[in-house]
């Protein structure tokens, strides 16, 4: 691009950013006295680094989001509500431009000005996408069908941005011939970091892993060990500490938790009854657009790894819940959203580039159903 196009877009950038920075700032500000964001910004305007430690132990062991917003309150002396509103705004507004950023990009990290202006209006349709509505099937438009956008909790907001990061860092990771070691170290760094935000992309992203390497070895019928071995130095400091807070979550008895247990639909019970079709209203646009160039996404090891995420997030979530009084809380559920979003940015990359390969007029025919169904996405997101 020309330095006039680059500031061309980065003005569009700019105006978008402030815009999604202020639509969430007023609606934090609306809500934050209710939903997840009482209990969390409670405990964030108490919060300080001198008893972080206790904190710890009493079961925060994930507390980005509280420490921010602590430093906004305590130190800056904003209004707490504003604080909450002013963190959740700059995540949304960071996890934009790393959406834009990979829209923007191809394979190379090269972009140009048609990518980058269809990156911007994509990348804004991405943080506002909804599931589809059937109130035969659930008669709550939000919870229950989940979303890959999640509005009532801000650890969640909080964690996506580096959920995003480790997510596109692990692509070039995974590419045959990528070798950089200071992408490995990031990767690691980025995914510790999101477990402080908020462990549920980390307690997806393991399972999603180890599924995909059975994957790879089965499909290419052999083992890349100096590439395994490297990933498991990258998650290992990770999977240390998501142990570590699991532990004192779950069965430290310093929570109101009593363990984890296992049961087909027990937590999603709670909240519809139409578990497959709940899935079907969420993800309608990705399952189209996958099932309808099957054989020319499924080869790529980006693509597999997103649907390993995905398997892994929905088992998660059907099957595990929360013993004791958070049963109802629904907690395995976030890193099924997290899931759903990444699925959603990727899967809408492949369908902007146009891969399918078939005839000109089948093209097209696929290419309106898949507008159509991302629009009503959007419309009922809107709406409800």
């Amino acid at each position: 691009m020309t330095k006039e196009q680059q500031i061309e877009i980065s003005i569009y950038k700019a105006t978008v950013s402030i815009i999604f920075f202020i639509i969430t700032y007023k609606a934090v500000l609306s809500i934050w006295e209710f939903t997840d964001y009482l209990y969390h910004v409670s405990i964030a305007s108490e919060f300080t680094i001198f008893n972080l430690k206790d904190n710890i132990i009493s079961g925060n062991t994930y507390f980005i989001f509280h420490m921010m917003v602590s430093f906004l309150y305590n130190i800056c002396k904003f209004p707490l509500g504003d604080s909450a509103g002013i963190v959740v705004g700059l995540a949304n507004v960071v996890s934009l431009n790393i959406v834009i950023h990979y829209m923007e990009t191809n394979e190379n990290g090269e972009s140009n000005l048609g990518l980058s202006k269809s990156a911007i209006l994509l990348g804004c349709a991405l943080m506002m996408v909804g599931p589809l509505y059937m109130p035969w099937i659930n008669q709550e438009y939000y919870v229950g069908q989940w979303s890959p956008n999640i509005y009532h909790n801000p650890t969640s907001i909080i964690c996506r941005p580096f959920a995003l990061v480790c997510m596109f860092s692990l692509f070039k990771i995974l590419k045959d011939d990528y070798k950089e070691r200071k992408e490995y170290v990031k990767c690691s760094i980025f995914l510790a970091i999101s477990a402080l935000a908020k462990p549920s992309f980390l307690q997806i992203i393991i399972p999603a892993m180890v599924l995909f390497v059975i994957l790879r070895v089965v499909i290419t019928k052999k083992i890349e060990w100096k590439k395994w071995i490297s990933l498991i130095a990258v998650f290992l400091p990770s999977c240390i500490l998501i142990l570590l807070q699991a532990f004192i979550i779950f069965y430290s008895g310093n929570t109101l938790s009593e363990g984890i247990g296992i049961e087909y639909g027990r937590m999603l019970h709670y909240f519809t009854s139409n578990i497959g079709a709940s899935f079907f209203m969420t993800m309608a646009f990705p399952i189209f657009v996958i099932i309808s160039n099957l054989k020319a996404l499924v080869v790529k090891p980006y693509i597999q790894l997103i649907i390993c995420l995905l398997f892994a997030s929905w088992m998660e979530m059907a099957f595990l819940y929360e013993k004791g009084l958070r049963e109802v809380d629904g907690n395995f559920a976030w890193g099924y959203m997290l899931a759903a979003f990444l699925v959603w940015v990727v899967v809408t990359k492949e369908f902007r580039e146009n891969i399918y390969t078939y005839n000109e007029k089948k093209t097209k025919i696929i290419f309106i159903i898949g507008i159509i169904i991302f629009s009503l996405h959007l419309i009922f997101n809107r709406i409800y």
